[in-house]
């Protein structure tokens, strides 16, 4: 649509009367656009026609009201439709667009005899002070016509004045909603700036308590990784500790059996002590007599048979000892079962 050479003033929405209700209400398009944005033809039955409600007119859609689509209505205006819920106003009346009004026109006299184009109307001229003034007769008929010519001029002109006010009213309502929206978001915005502010520092504070988490998790995490290593080390020091117990008990049984073995051989070194000492008395006294010697040869002799009858009951009990201890256990034969003693007595190896 090519733009107009000369377009008229930029006029804002005509609002309808102030005031409103308290109902809630969506913009529902404008109509009465002959799509050349110049004849308008816009009116109520546009809106009540389609269930919608009457909302304003426009001239000249500077605001963008309908999507910047429309250009200046030469004549007409477009109306705006606004679907609303809850109670609604009176709509607007639909109005005159405004008009510049035009230049006056003076009647004009024609010929009746000729029809020819009627001509400007001759100023009457002033009669000579020295009598009357004959004054050109005014046809009836137009001196009518410019009379209604004129009236209509007039109410133009009054209906240009009244879409005037309106359109002033419209800029007055416009400028006090936007005192009051500007009121009414910088106190938002500052509400908004104050919650983002309280946001962050929340955010920051929430970071913090994630980050002493990680931490600590992290510690956790270590702290078991050290415990379960230092589990199987001490599980590990504690199972040869054991098989260090094992061994040395083996080790205490073969010390007690060679200390028996010892004190057993002290036992007959005693003895063999005794038969040389006997042996030295009888020899020094090989000279006595013999029933003497033969006396201390018996008594050598029940010694020896008495040591004997001990050793022999002794090793009696050994072997019975040592094979109840085989039999009783899976892993002793006669190459690690330990010699018999007090050991067996005091419990050592049970």
């Amino acid at each position: 649509m090519a733009a107009d050479p000369d377009p008229a003033p930029a006029s804002p929405p005509i609002s309808g009367p102030p005031g409103g209700s308290a109902s809630t209400c969506k913009f529902m398009g404008c109509f009465g656009d002959d799509m050349d944005g110049r004849q308008c033809s816009g009116n109520a039955n546009d809106c009540t026609s389609r269930g919608f409600s009457v909302k304003g007119y426009l001239v000249e859609d500077t605001n963008h009201t309908c999507g910047g689509g429309h250009a200046v209505c030469e004549s007409g205006v477009l109306v705006i439709c606004e679907k609303c819920e809850g109670p609604t106003s009176e709509p607007p009346a639909t109005p005159t667009p405004p008009t510049a009004p035009p230049p006056p026109e003076y009647p004009t006299t024609t010929s009746t005899s000729t029809g020819t184009t009627p001509t400007t109307q001759t100023p009457a001229t002033l009669a000579p002070m020295g009598g009357p003034a004959s004054l050109e007769a005014l046809n009836l008929t137009e001196t009518e016509d410019a009379l209604k010519e004129a009236l209509k001029q007039v109410e133009t002109a009054r209906e240009t004045v009244r879409n005037a006010t309106k359109i002033g009213q419209s800029l007055a309502d416009n400028l006090t909603q936007a005192e009051a929206d500007f009121q009414e978001y910088s106190v938002r915005a500052e509400d908004d700036r104050h919650a983002a502010v309280t946001f962050a520092k929340q955010k920051a504070l929430a970071n913090q308590t994630v980050r002493r988490a990680q931490l600590a998790l992290d510690d956790a995490v270590t702290g078991e990784t050290a415990a379960t290593k230092q589990a199987v080390v001490d599980a590990t020091i504690a199972k040869n500790a054991d098989q260090n117990r094992t061994y040395y008990k083996k080790m205490l049984i073969d010390q007690k059996k060679a200390e028996d073995a010892s004190l057993h051989d002290l036992e007959l070194a005693k003895v063999a002590v005794k038969r040389a000492n006997a042996n030295l008395h009888v020899a020094r006294a090989q000279t006595g007599d013999k029933a003497i010697l033969d006396n201390r040869r018996a008594t050598i002799d029940q010694i020896d048979a008495h040591q004997e009858n001990v050793r022999a009951r002794v090793a009696e009990v050994k072997d019975d000892m040592e094979s109840a201890f085989m039999s009783s256990s899976l892993d002793r034969d006669a190459n690690n079962t330990p010699s018999w003693g007090r050991h067996w007595i005091n419990g050592l190896n049970r």
